[in-house]
Order: C-alpha cells, then sequence, then structure tokens
C-alpha cells in the first residue's frame, strides 16, 4: 500500500482592504468630496416606493376580475388600499367594480380624483357612470374634463352618447368625427355618426353617408344593413328586401340578424310566407324567445292561429311569467272561442294580473273572457276594477270599447241595458253607471 503524498503547504494569506487603501481608489480627501455630492439615502423614501410597487401589482391583479368575479376584484384593491391608502388607481377601479351601487362608485371616484386631479380616467369612468343613472348634465361636466386631459377617441366617442342624449345632436356628430380621426379603425364610430343623423331625422344625408360607407368599407355588412333599415323606415320595402338577400348571398355563415332582417322586409312587403320560411331559419341559427314570437305574429296575420299558438306554447316554456306573451295568447285562445280556450285564456289573464295588478288592460281582458264564459257579474266587477285605472283619454276609449262588447252581451242575455250608439267619449258615465246594474 503506498503512502499518501505529504500536504501542500500553505498560500500566502488574502488581505481584503478597507476603502481607500487600494491603488485605485481615490485619494481620501477626493472621496471625502465625492460622499458629499451624493444623494442621501432615505429609507422611507424606499418603503413609500415599495408600498407603491405593492399596491399597483394588487391593483393590476384585481383589474383581471372587475368585469366578472367583482367580489376577488374588490378583495385585491382593499389589499391595495391597505397598503397604499393614497393609491388613486386602486380607488378608481374599486369604483368600476362597485358601478352598480352608485353611492360607493361615487365615492370611490371622488377619492381617486382628490388624490390625483389630473386622473383622465377617473373623469371618464365617472362622467359614464353619471350617464348610466341619467345625470346627464353631471356626466357632461366630467367628460369635458377628460377631454381636456386626454382629448383621445374613446373620450370623444363617450361624449358624444350624453350630447345625444341631451339631444344635442350636431354636437354629437361634431365629437364622433374628432373621434374618428383619432382610431386606425373607425368603423365604430362612423356607425354611430350615422345613428346620429338618423335621430336627427335627415333621411337623405343618412342615405348619402350609408352609400359612402358602403363603397369605404365594401367587406363590411353593417352599413348594407342600416341601409335596409332605412329602406323599411322609408317604405321601400322591396328594395330593403333585395340589400338583406344580398348580405345572406355575401356571407357564408349569415346570422339570425340577417334572416330575421330579411323577414322584416317580407312582412312590411306583405309576403308572409317569406318571412315564416326566414324566420324559421333565424330560429334555427339562435332559438330566442322574440323570434319565435314574431314567427308567432306572422302566423297569426296568415290566419295560422294554430301556428301562432304553437310558437306562444314555445315561448313560454322559457318565459312562462312573461306578460306580453300571456296576454297575446290569451287573445288568440279567445278567438276560438270554445270554453276549454276560453278557461285557459282566463288562466293567463290571472297571471298577468298576479304580475302586474295595477295594469287596467288586463282587468278589461279579464271581463272580455267572462263575457264570453256569460259571466257577467264577475264580468261587470271587472271592467269597473279597469275602468278605475284608467286616466288617459286613449285608455278611456279601449275600456268603453271593452264596455261596449259587455253590454252587447248583457243584451243577449235578456239583461235591459242601455246601449248608447254612437259610443262617444262623454258616454263613460253612463256605461260605468249601467254596469253597475245587476
Amino acid at each position: 500500500m503506498g503512502s499518501l503524498p505529504p500536504p501542500k503547504p500553505p498560500g500566502p494569506r488574502k488581505i481584503i482592504p478597507f476603502p481607500g487603501t487600494m491603488a485605485n481608489d481615490p485619494p481620501k480627501g477626493e472621496a471625502d468630496e465625492l460622499e458629499d455630492d451624493a444623494e442621501p439615502w432615505d429609507p422611507d423614501a424606499e418603503v413609500d416606493a415599495a408600498k407603491a410597487h405593492l399596491a399597483r401589482a394588487y391593483v393590476n391583479r384585481g383589474a383581471r376580475f372587475v368585469h366578472g368575479d367583482w367580489r376577488r376584484a374588490l378583495e385585491e384593491f382593499d389589499l391595495a388600499l391597505e397598503v397604499d391608502p393614497a393609491c388613486a388607481a386602486a380607488w378608481y377601479q374599486r369604483g368600476i367594480a362597485l358601478r352598480w351601487d352608485d353611492e360607493e362608485a361615487l365615492t370611490a371616484y371622488r377619492n381617486a380624483l382628490e388624490i390625483d386631479p389630473s386622473f383622465a380616467d377617473a373623469y371618464l369612468a365617472r362622467g359614464s357612470h353619471h350617464a348610466d343613472f341619467e345625470r346627464y348634465g353631471r356626466a357632461l361636466a366630467d367628460l369635458n374634463r377628460a377631454v381636456q386631459l386626454r382629448p383621445e377617441t374613446i373620450e370623444y366617442r363617450t361624449r358624444a352618447e350624453v350630447l345625444g342624449a341631451l339631444g344635442r345632436h350636431q354636437e354629437a356628430y361634431d365629437d364622433l368625427t374628432r373621434a374618428a380621426r383619432r382610431t386606425s379603425d373607425p368603423r365604430r364610430e362612423l356607425f354611430e355618426r350615422v345613428q346620429v343623423l338618423r335621430r336627427m331625422g335627415d333621411e337623405a344625408a343618412t342615405e348619402v353617408e350609408l352609400l359612402r360607407l358602403i363603397d369605404a368599407y365594401p367587406d363590411s355588412d353593417a352599413f348594407r344593413r342600416e341601409l335596409a333599415f332605412l329602406r323599411l323606415r322609408t317604405g321601400d320595402f322591396a328594395d330593403a328586401w333585395k340589400i338583406a338577400d344580398e348580405i345572406i348571398a355575401r356571407e357564408r355563415d349569415a346570422d339570425e340578424f340577417a334572416f330575421t332582417l330579411r323577414a322584416d322586409a317580407a312582412i312590411r312587403g306583405g309576403r308572409l310566407d317569406h318571412a315564416i320560411a326566414d324566420l324559421s331559419r333565424a330560429i334555427e341559427l339562435s332559438p330566442v324567445s322574440q323570434i319565435v314570437a314574431l314567427r308567432a305574429s306572422v302566423h297569426e296575420l296568415a290566419g295560422r292561429f294554430d301556428d301562432a299558438l304553437a310558437d306562444l306554447d314555445r315561448v313560454l316554456v322559457d318565459a312562462s311569467l312573461a306578460v306580453e306573451y300571456r296576454l297575446r295568447r290569451a287573445r288568440l285562445l279567445q278567438a276560438r272561442g270554445d270554453r276549454a280556450s276560453l278557461v285557459t285564456a282566463f288562466g293567463d289573464i290571472a297571471i298577468c294580473i298576479g304580475r302586474e295588478p295595477n295594469i287596467a288592460c288586463h282587468y278589461a281582458e279579464r271581463a272580455r273572457v267572462l263575457a264570453k264564459l256569460r259571466r257577467f257579474a264577475a264580468a261587470r266587477a271587472a271592467i269597473a276594477r279597469a275602468t278605475a285605472f284608467f286616466r288617459r283619454r286613449e285608455s278611456q276609449r279601449y275600456a268603453m270599447r271593452i264596455g261596449h262588447v259587455l253590454l252587447a252581451r248583457h243584451a243577449e242575455a235578456g239583461l235591459d241595458l242601455r246601449l248608447p250608439k254612437p259610443l262617444t267619449r262623454e258616454d263613460c258615465r253612463d256605461i260605468r253607471r249601467s254596469l253597475t246594474l245587476r
């Protein structure tokens, strides 16, 4: 067995010199001058900067949930404010998360603007919030400030919406023009500008604008659809149908809105079979209640009452408490006239009254059904309840029309009730008095 090699002798000891003792260090006097020129270290400022950075991190994480899990977003914003109560971004985002709570949202926006009076996003958000609650004067004041601080597309577009709500359409049009100039894709702003022209009632200018936009953006069908709606409003149903047909032909996968648009043109042009076919196609693509209810109306216009009732039954599966559809089905069932249909109609009207107990026409419809069921005492009570709710002149006329029907039914039953002819507004008091007879 061989012997181990002898250990190596230790090397020279390494000495770490203090500053100022190395060859490349400046002389002592010069080093003192450099230390005097350096900014003093402020630990409080570093802590404040670290807090601001951490608070911003919480804000950024909460912003991902602000339009979805708003409770999670609020937790993040509260953490940010615990770290840095002067974080304007946290207060701003908190206002957005609490947009459904008017008082809390306004408090958050106010705090953000007290911390940072030049916070354009906070002015924009608070202006939009005021507009949502129809406080258009306050909204406009905030949005004017937002435009002053940051004259960009979203500020001009949002202010245009408020100006439109105030009826200041020309100013809204001008703001949308400014907004369109500040974006690379101005189609949204140009489309909204067309809407402003429509609200101004200038059909000729609207048509010129739409034709120009169709030439400028041939691949976009939004302007073609708006032109079709313009043709519907002006009564050119054939051209509206033609434009809608072109949209469907251009699109490989036309959506339900295209077929509904063509159906609308067909309805107004009296082409009910075409309308039903297009609505059926739209329902295949998107079986929403509104389209099914529209097809029910077309079936009713075409005299296909059984198909109309089938569609309304389908609608009421998804919207069992929808008063409008209940009333429509009740009226269609009354047209059948058999007792089973009338009893079902009475049930539909009872649901409507349960949902809206202070609507006069519901009691008038109940009275009409009861009269057809020959339950005249109950019909008298229903029409009395209906006339008690009517206040406006046209409502009184509707009540008198229902009263006219009831009086005729009473006459058929042999009751001696005078039926004034012709029926006028002045006869309303006499009808009410007649309905109090046994």
